[in-house]
C-alpha cells in the first residue's frame, strides 16, 4: 500500500486514507488539534529554529552595524574638518606647512596678491592648485583652499568666468566636509553670488544670497554681525537692480540692529554697511541722510583700534562722490586728496585703489572744465590698470570711455570716437561684466553721435541700450530714464514733437515711481519739456515746466 505524508503535520498515512489519523486533516468539521514541537517531524522543528535564530541574529547585528557606521562617519567628518583647518592655517599660521611645496607656493601667492602683483600671483596660485590636485586629489582640503584663494584674485582682476568655475568646484568639497548648511559653505555661496551680481545674473545672485542669509540666521540669530553682512549683500543687489524700495527696507533693518557684535566688535564691517546704505540714499536723492551716514561711517572707523586705513580711504572717497553730485567741488576735491594721501602714506601696494580715486578726480575736473588735469589723471589710472590687470580689462574700458567723454567736452570729436570704440570693443570681447555694463559703453558712444548731430546713429544705439536695460532690470527701470531723455531730445531736434513729449513724460513717470516727485535727476527732464513747449508755441506749459525744474533744484537735500 502506497504511503504519503500529511500536508499539515507531515505524518505518514495511506494514499487511500480520507483523513490524517493524527491531525484529522482535511476533516473541516473536526477542530484542529494543537500541535507541539514533539508531535512535528524533526526536520520541520529544526527549520523553524534556524529561522528564529537568523531573525534574532539580524535584529542584534543591524543596530551594531548602524552604530559602527555612525562612529566611522563621525570620525571621517572630524578628520576632514581637521584636514581643512590645517590647510586653512597653512602657510600663514603653520610654519611646518612652509616646508612643503604647496605651502611655499601659497605663501608666495598671498604675498604677491598683497603687493598687487596679480599676474605673478595667479601663476603661483595655479601651481599650488596643481600640486594640491596631484598630491591630495580633487576632494582634499588643500585643493579647496587653493581654489578659493585663486578665485578671489581672478575676481579682483575681472576674470569672473575663471573665478566662478573655481568656486563651483570648491563648493562640493566644502559641502562634503561641513555639510550644505554650514556657515563656511555659506561664505562660498556669498562669493559666487557677488560674481553673479557683477555679471548681471541677478536671479542667481539673489538665490545664493538668500541661501547664505538663511544659514547665517539659523546659526547666529537675526541680530548678529554675519546676518547683518548677509542682509547688506542682499540690499546691495537690490540697489544694483534698481529695486530701491526693497534695498531701503533691508538697510533700515540693519541700521536698527542694536547688537554689540555688530556695532562694536566689527566696526570695520559696520562702517562698510553704513557706506552702502549712504550710497542708496544718494541714489534716491536724499543727500542729507546720505551725508550723515558717511560721516557716521568715518566716526566708526576712527573708533576702530584696528586702524582700517583702507576703509577710511574708501569712506572719504565715497563722501567725495556725494559732494561731487551736489556740485560741492571744492569739498569733494579735498576729500579725494585726503583719501589718496592715506593710500600713498599708509598702504603700500594700493595702486588699484589709487586708480579708482584718479578716475573720480578726473570726473571732478571734467565737471569743472579742467580738461588737462582730468586727462592726465586718467592716463595715470590707465598705466596702473594696464600694469595690474592688462590692457584688455574692464577697468581699462572704463578709462577709455572717460577719455572719450573728456575729448567730447573739449569739442575734439574725431579724437573722442576712437577711445569710445576701443572701450566698447573691450567690453564686448570680455563680456565679463554683464549686459548692463555693455549698455553703458553703448550709451556713451550714442551721446557722442547725438552731440555731432548724427541722430540716426545715436537713435539706433539708444534703442539698443533700452533693450539691454529692459532685459537686465525689467520694463520701466529707473535706469532707463536718462536714455529716454536723450532720445526725447533727439526727437525734439528733428521736430518729432509728439514722440519727444511722450518720452519726456515717460521718463518723469519712471523717476517719480522709483524716487518720488522731487528727485534731483528730474529738472533736466522738465527743462527738456520746456524747450519742446517753446518750439511748439506752448509758452504757458513751458513756464510751468521751468518753474517745476527750479523748485526741485532749490530743495534742500
Amino acid at each position: 500500500m502506497a504511503l504519503i505524508n500529511c500536508p499539515r503535520c507531515g505524518a505518514p498515512l495511506s494514499y487511500e486514507a480520507k483523513s490524517c489519523p493524527r491531525c484529522r486533516y482535511p476533516d473541516e468539521d473536526m477542530r484542529e488539534p494543537e500541535t507541539s514541537p514533539e508531535s512535528l517531524p524533526v526536520e520541520n522543528v529544526n527549520q523553524d529554529r534556524k529561522r528564529i535564530n537568523k531573525s534574532i541574529f539580524l535584529l542584534l547585528i543591524i543596530p551594531v552595524i548602524v552604530v559602527i557606521g555612525i562612529i566611522i562617519n563621525r570620525q571621517y567628518k572630524k578628520d576632514r574638518i581637521k584636514e581643512f583647518e590645517t590647510a586653512f592655517m597653512a602657510p600663514h599660521q603653520n610654519p611646518q606647512a612652509q616646508t612643503t611645496e604647496w605651502g611655499r607656493l601659497e605663501d608666495e601667492f598671498n604675498s604677491l596678491s598683497k603687493q598687487g602683483q596679480f599676474e605673478k600671483a595667479v601663476v603661483a596660485g595655479q601651481k599650488a592648485l596643481d600640486i594640491a590636485r596631484q598630491k591630495d586629489g580633487m576632494s582634499h582640503a588643500t585643493t579647496e583652499i587653493s581654489m578659493v584663494y585663486l578665485a578671489a584674485v581672478y575676481e579682483n582682476i575681472g576674470q569672473y568666468a575663471k573665478a566662478e568655475s573655481l568656486l563651483k568646484s570648491a563648493i562640493p568639497i566644502l559641502t562634503d566636509i561641513f555639510g550644505p548648511d554650514h556657515f563656511w559653505t555659506a561664505g562660498l555661496y556669498t562669493n559666487l553670488a557677488k560674481i553673479y551680481n557683477i555679471e548681471g545674473r541677478y536671479a542667481e545672485a539673489e538665490s545664493l544670497f538668500n541661501r547664505s542669509l538663511t544659514i547665517n540666521q539659523k546659526k547666529f540669530g537675526p541680530e548678529n554681525h554675519y546676518t547683518a553682512i548677509c542682509l547688506g549683500d542682499l540690499a546691495a543687489l537690490y540697489n544694483t537692480e534698481g529695486q530701491y524700495s526693497r534695498a531701503k527696507t533691508l538697510y533700515e533693518k540693519i541700521l536698527t540692529i542694536d547688537d554689540r557684535d555688530v556695532r562694536i566688535d566689527h566696526l570695520s564691517d559696520y562702517s562698510f554697511i553704513l557706506n552702502k546704505a549712504a550710497g542708496l540714499y544718494a541714489t534716491l536723492g536724499q543727500y542729507s541722510l546720505a551725508e550723515s551716514l558717511y560721516q557716521q561711517s568715518l566716526t566708526v572707523l576712527n573708533q576702530d583700534t584696528a586702524q582700517n586705513n583702507y576703509r577710511k580711504s574708501k569712506s572719504l572717497d565715497d563722501l567725495g562722490d556725494l559732494y561731487q553730485k551736489q556740485e560741492r567741488y571744492v569739498e569733494a576735491e579735498s576729500l579725494y586728496k585726503r583719501s589718496l594721501a592715506i593710500l600713498e602714506n599708509d598702504l603700500p601696494n594700493s595702486e588699484r585703489s589709487m586708480a579708482a580715486i584718479y578716475k573720480d578726480l578726473a570726473k571732478l575736473y571734467l565737471n569743472q572744465h579742467k580738461y588737462f588735469l582730468a586727462e592726465s589723471l586718467l592716463y595715470k589710472s590707465m598705466a596702473i590698470v594696464e600694469k595690474t590687470y592688462g590692457a584688455q580689462s574692464p577697468d581699462m574700458a572704463t578709462d577709455l570711455i572717460g577719455l572719450g567723454q573728456i575729448r567730447t567736452a573739449e569739442g575734439k570729436f574725431p579724437q573722442a570716437e576712437s577711445p569710445f570704440k576701443q572701450g566698447l570693443a573691450i567690453d564686448k570681447k570680455s563680456n565679463t561684466m554683464g549686459p548692463p555694463y555693455f549698455g553703458v559703453s553703448l550709451e556713451n558712444l550714442a551721446t557722442l553721435y547725438d552731440t555731432l548731430g548724427q541722430y540716426p546713429r545715436a537713435e539706433t544705439l539708444y534703442d539698443s541700450v533700452l533693450t539691454i536695460l529692459a532685459n537686465a532690470y525689467g520694463p520701466d527701470s529707473p535706469k532707463e530714464a536718462n536714455v529716454l531723455d536723450h532720445l526725447a531730445k533727439i526727437y525734439t531736434a528733428q521736430n518729432e514733437f509728439p514722440q519727444a513729449e511722450s518720452l519726456f513724460n515717460l521718463s518723469l513717470a519712471i523717476r517719480e515711481k522709483a524716487f518720488g516727485p522731487n528727485h534731483p535727476g528730474m529738472p533736466k527732464t522738465y527743462e527738456g519739456l520746456a524747450s519742446l513747449y517753446r518750439k511748439t508755441g506752448r509758452a504757458e506749459d513751458a513756464e510751468k515746466s521751468e518753474k517745476r525744474a527750479a523748485e526741485i533744484k532749490e530743495m534742500k537735500r
